[in-house]
C-alpha cells in the first residue's frame, strides 16, 4: 500500500523536527500496550504493525505530517507512552504511527486555574510543576508516566472522578488539535466544545496542546481497613461516599484478590480490605464508619496516597494476572449488584471481587463557577475468575444508562437487582450464608428463616432510635409526588442527624416536587427475606440543594407470618412513636 521510500520521504520532509524509524524493532515496540490483560481484545485485534514510526518534536512537525498524510491518503495512529489497556494504539491499517512522547513541557498555569502543556508531558512532570503552586489536578490517571494527551484521548474515570466526574465533563478545559486536512491548520477549543474530542482515541485530530482544570491542593491520607466481608464493606463505602469533600479513591477488595497485591501492613491476611483516600479531617469519620460496621482501621498513611492509585482500575488486573495468568476480569458498572455478593457467586463460582468508587451522586463538573450536574454512576464491580461462568452472566452495560445486562445462551435481559448493602443489627455475615453463621457482638445471631407470610405488620420506630435503625441499611428510596399525582421515586443515601433525615444531591424533578408538595416518604428496602423495610413519612424543607425530612411517622414493615393458633401477630407488632406523637 505504501511506497518503499516512505521513510526516506519523511526524513527529507521533517528533518530534525522528528525522528523517523522503519526498522522492525521500532515498529513492534510502538504497538506494545497493556491490552494483553483482556484475552478478548488480545486475541481479536490484529497485531498490525505500522509502516513507519515518527516521533515528533515540534507542533510544526505534526502539521507537516498531517498535510503529508492527507495528500497521500495514509492513515495515522497517535501514541503517547503506550499505557492503554484496550488496544487503541494498535493501527488497524498500518500507515504511520505518530509518537508524541518527546513533544513535552511548556507548562503554564493561567489565572483560571487551568494548567496548559504540550501533549507528551507526563503526569509525573505535571505534578512536579504544580508542587509549589498550591494547586493540584482535579483528577489524575493511575499511571503517572502516561502523557497528558494520551490520558485525555483514551481515559475516562480516574482518581478524583468521585468528586469531579469524568474527563469530558469539564476537566479538559482546552484542546488544540491539528486536523488531517490539506492545510492542517490548528484548532483551539474550549470546554464544552472539547467534549466530542475527549476519549475519542485521537480519531478527531492530533492533540498538540492540552489544558486541564486544577483545584486548590488538599491534605489527604490513605486509610486502610479490615472489614467482615464484601457486602459489609460496600455498606461502609456508601457512607464514605457521602463525605464532604468526597474521597479521592475508594475501593473494597476481597482477601483472595488482595493476597495478589504487594505485601502491605494495611492488609490483614484473610480479611476483606477497604481503602480510601480522604481529606485528613475526614479520617476519624471513616474510622467511625468502619468500626460501626464491624471493621477495624489498620492504618492511615499520607505517604500511601499515590500508592493506592496503583491498586484500582486495570492496575488490579495487571497485578492479579502477574501471579495468576489464567485470571480474567469482568467489569460491571452501576449499582445493580452492590451488596449482593451471592449474585456474583451464581454467575462466577470462584470469582474474587473488588468494588471501586467511580463517582459520587451528583458529581459536579470541574469548570470554575459551574453548577452543572452529571449523571450518577457511583460504582464499578470487578470480578476476577478463572472458571467458566454459570447460569446468567453479567456481560455488558447499556450505553447512556449504564444498566448491566445478563446473558444466558442467546437470551439477553436487563439486570435490575438493586444493591442492598447492610447486614442485620450487630451482626456480620452475608446473605448467602445460613443464618446460624452470622456473628454478632455477643455471639451467634439467632436470625430465623423466613416464615410464610399471610398478613402485614408494622413496628414503629422511636425518633431517638431512627439513626441506629437506619444505619442497618445501605440506601433508601425517596418518594415524592409529581404534578400529575404520580409518585416520583429515586434511590438516595440519606443520613439521620438530630432526629431529622438529610438527603443531598437531589435531581430537578425531586426538588420541584417537594417545593410544591412538602410531604415525602423514605423507604429503606429489606436486606433479606426475613428483614423489614424501614419507612419514614415526613415534612420536607429544601435549602441549598439539601433536603431535610422531619419525620412524622417511622415504622419497620414486612408481611406478617401466618397467624398462630392463639391469634395475634407476636413480637412483630410494635409501634414506634415519632416526636409528633402520631402513630
Amino acid at each position: 500500500m505504501l511506497s518503499e521510500t516512505l521513510a526516506a520521504d519523511l526524513r527529507a520532509l521533517l528533518g530534525d523536527s522528528a525522528e523517523v524509524r522503519d526498522d522492525e524493532a521500532a515498529r513492534k515496540s510502538a504497538t506494545k500496550d497493556f491490552s494483553w490483560v483482556s484475552p478478548i481484545i488480545h486475541n481479536t485485534i490484529p497485531r498490525t504493525l505500522p509502516d513507519v514510526v515518527v516521533t515528533v518534536r515540534t507542533v510544526e512537525a505534526v502539521r507537516t505530517l498531517a498535510r503529508f498524510a492527507h495528500e497521500r491518503r495514509i492513515p495515522l495512529t497517535a501514541r503517547g507512552k503506550g499505557t492503554s489497556n484496550y488496544g487503541q494504539i494498535i493501527p488497524l491499517a498500518r500507515g504511520i504511527m505518530v509518537d508524541f512522547h518527546e513533544l513535552s513541557g511548556d507548562l503554564v498555569l493561567d489565572d483560571d486555574g487551568v494548567v496548559h502543556g504540550l501533549p507528551g508531558t507526563t503526569w509525573r512532570d505535571l505534578f512536579a510543576f504544580l508542587e509549589d503552586t498550591g494547586r493540584e489536578p482535579a483528577m489524575f490517571p493511575t499511571t503517572l508516566n502516561s502523557t497528558l494527551a494520551g490520558s485525555v484521548a483514551g481515559g475516562a474515570g480516574r482518581p478524583g472522578s468521585i468528586e469531579h466526574g469524568f474527563n469530558h465533563e469539564g476537566f479538559v478545559q482546552m484542546l488544540t488539535l491539528v486536523p488531517v486536512t490539506a492545510d492542517a491548520e490548528p484548532v483551539t477549543l474550549r470546554y464544552p466544545d472539547t467534549t466530542p474530542h475527549v476519549h475519542a482515541f485521537g480519531t478527531t485530530g492530533l492533540f498538540v496542546r492540552v489544558g486541564l482544570q486544577t483545584v486548590p491542593a488538599r491534605e489527604r491520607t490513605a486509610v486502610f481497613a479490615s472489614v467482615p466481608d464484601l457486602d459489609a464493606g460496600a455498606a461502609m463505602a456508601l457512607q464514605i461516599l457521602q463525605l464532604r469533600p468526597p474521597p479521592q479513591i475508594l475501593a473494597v477488595t476481597e482477601p483472595e484478590l488482595a493476597a495478589l497485591f504487594p505485601e502491605d501492613p494495611g492488609f490483614e491476611p484473610g480479611r476483606t480490605n477497604l481503602r480510601a483516600v480522604v481529606d485528613v479531617a475526614n479520617a476519624p469519620v471513616v474510622q467511625e464508619i468502619v468500626e460501626r460496621g464491624g471493621g477495624t482501621v489498620t492504618g492511615a498513611r499520607p505517604d500511601a496516597v499515590r500508592y493506592l492509585a496503583t491498586l484500582i482500575n486495570n492496575h488490579t488486573t495487571v497485578r492479579a494476572k502477574a501471579k495468576r495468568p489464567e485470571l480474567y476480569h469482568v467489569l460491571v458498572r452501576g449499582n445493580a449488584i452492590l451488596g449482593k455478593r451471592a449474585l456474583i457467586a451464581e454467575a462466577f463460582e470462584d470469582a474474587t471481587v473488588q468494588l471501586e468508587g467511580i463517582r459520587g451522586r451528583g458529581a459536579r463538573a470541574s469548570r470554575p463557577g459551574s453548577s452543572r450536574r452529571t449523571a450518577t454512576t457511583p460504582w464499578c464491580t470487578r470480578a476476577w475468575t478463572g472458571c467458566a461462568p454459570r447460569a446468567w452472566r453479567w456481560t455488558a452495560r447499556t450505553a447512556g444508562s449504564c444498566t448491566p445486562t445478563c446473558r444466558r445462551g442467546g437470551r439477553l435481559r436487563t439486570a435490575t437487582t438493586p444493591w442492598a448493602c447492610s447486614t442485620p443489627a450487630n451482626c456480620r455475615g452475608s446473605e448467602d450464608r445460613p443464618s446460624t453463621d452470622r456473628i454478632g457482638t455477643n455471639g451467634p445471631c439467632p436470625v430465623p428463616p423466613p416464615a410464610p407470610y399471610a398478613r402485614r405488620v408494622s413496628i414503629a420506630v422511636p425518633i431517638d432510635d431512627l439513626a441506629k435503625t437506619a444505619a442497618r441499611y445501605g440506601f433508601a428510596y425517596l418518594v415524592t409526588i409529581a404534578d400529575d399525582g404520580r409518585p416520583h421515586i429515586v434511590a438516595v443515601s440519606p443520613q439521620v442527624r438530630d432526629g431529622a433525615v438529610v438527603v443531598g444531591d437531589l435531581g430537578r424533578k425531586t426538588r420541584a416536587n417537594v417545593a410544591a408538595r412538602p410531604a415525602a416518604t423514605l423507604v429503606w428496602p429489606p436486606t433479606s427475606a426475613a428483614d423489614h423495610s424501614l419507612i419514614v413519612d415526613g415534612e420536607t424543607a429544601l435549602s441549598d440543594d439539601v433536603l431535610t425530612v422531619t419525620p412524622t411517622r417511622a415504622v419497620l414493615h414486612r408481611p406478617a407470618p401466618a397467624p398462630t393458633a392463639g391469634g395475634g401477630c407476636g413480637s412483630d407488632c410494635v409501634e414506634l412513636p415519632t416526636a409528633s406523637g402520631r402513630g
